[in-house]
């Protein structure tokens, strides 16, 4: 997948960066970046985004545990 000038290739928005090696665009879809290439998703409501705190920064996505 060619994700070029930060545009969504599924609705071709311009998607926003929230982390340095992640994108979310309006239509639901995120990017990440794994080395050289590029990962899209779909978002639901139970993922959560961080970022590492160690070098190199990456981001991470964990998902909300429902169970207390």
């Amino acid at each position: 997948m060619k994700f070029s000038n930060r545009k969504c290739p599924f609705c071709n928005r311009k998607a926003t960066q929230q982390f340095i090696t992640l994108f979310h665009c309006k239509c639901g879809m995120s990017f990440i970046r794994e080395g050289k290439t590029w990962r899209a998703f779909e978002r639901t409501s139970d993922m959560v985004f961080r970022l590492t705190p160690k070098k190199p920064k990456r981001a991470i996505i964990d998902f909300k545990n429902h169970e207390k």
